[in-house]
């Protein structure tokens, strides 16, 4: 398993770099607030086939396989077959509801 590395800010990153450390830092909020996390078996990427899950399943974000997820628990797939566009909309509606 590939070490994790907490990703730092700084000057002469390359787009691809800058694109690495904005999804590490989704991933790090994602954790937060993660009721659990699951293997995908179906719709993965070598290296991202844990999936975290919030909102019991309405919002759910592939991680990296070596980020440490501390005593979050292991679930069974609840993914409610949302589609990244409904992930995003669900998440802009809850700051629409509460203005």
């Amino acid at each position: 398993m590939k070490e994790f590395k907490i990703p730092e800010w700084k000057s002469g990153l390359t787009p691809e770099e800058e694109r690495d450390i904005a999804y590490m830092e989704r991933n790090l909020l994602a954790l937060r607030y993660a009721d659990g996390w699951y293997y995908d078996t179906e719709n993965n990427w070598d290296g991202w086939k844990r999936v975290l899950s919030l909102d019991n399943g309405k919002i759910c974000f592939h991680i990296p396989d070596c980020m440490p997820l501390g005593d979050l628990p292991e679930i069974e797939l609840n993914w409610d077959g949302h589609t990244t566009y409904e992930k995003w909309q669900r998440i802009l509606d809850m700051f629409n509801a509460h203005p």
